[in-house]
């Protein structure tokens, strides 16, 4: 008789030892596009961004995690976003925003934005330095261990353009 023509019953279940369920220590934002109107795009990414500055640690990890943020980010604006259709003429203003329980301060948050901003600037197929793209961070508070990412991309015109240099000088106006 071989090998291959005895049946075999299966294993026994392995016994439960005790009934601890691993629960994930924090939670993401699902991906999803929503459709704002002053907006081109607005994508919501699950990607937690933390302070680089911060972080202690092999170096591996860290460039380990900027390049999943990188790639994540681009990725998925090429599947969310794969409608948006942009010419190299007209300016961007695109505004990253972190979700997170607790706030970091603006150099942290600049720092800790890198990475997306690069996936960004690969999914446009420019370098994140192009004049004709204006970066801006912004951060909110989210619920209790809850982290995602918001990328908001506007096309911007000569009338925004006027009208925030009109606000500026009433600002300056009224200091």
């Amino acid at each position: 008789m071989t090998r291959s023509s005895v049946q075999r019953e299966p294993a026994p279940p392995m016994p439960v030892i005790g009934k601890r369920v691993a629960r994930p220590k924090y939670a993401l934002i699902p991906a999803e596009r929503r459709h704002v109107d002053w907006c081109a795009v607005a994508v919501l990414l699950p990607l937690r961004l933390v302070s680089e500055a911060n972080m202690r640690g092999a170096w591996q990890v860290s460039s380990g995690r900027k390049k999943q943020h990188r790639s994540v980010t681009a990725m998925s604006l090429r599947t969310l976003a794969a409608d948006f259709q942009w010419d190299n003429r007209t300016p961007l203003r695109i505004t990253i925003t972190r979700i997170a329980p607790a706030q970091l301060d603006d150099d942290n948050l600049a720092g800790a934005c890198k990475a997306t901003r690069d996936g960004v600037a690969d999914w446009l197929g420019v370098d994140d330095r192009d004049r004709r793209i204006e970066w801006r961070t912004a951060q909110e508070r989210g619920p209790v261990k809850t982290y995602g990412v918001r990328i908001e991309i506007r096309e911007v015109t000569k009338a925004d353009r006027i009208a925030e240099l009109e606000q500026a000088l009433e600002e300056a106006k009224r200091a």
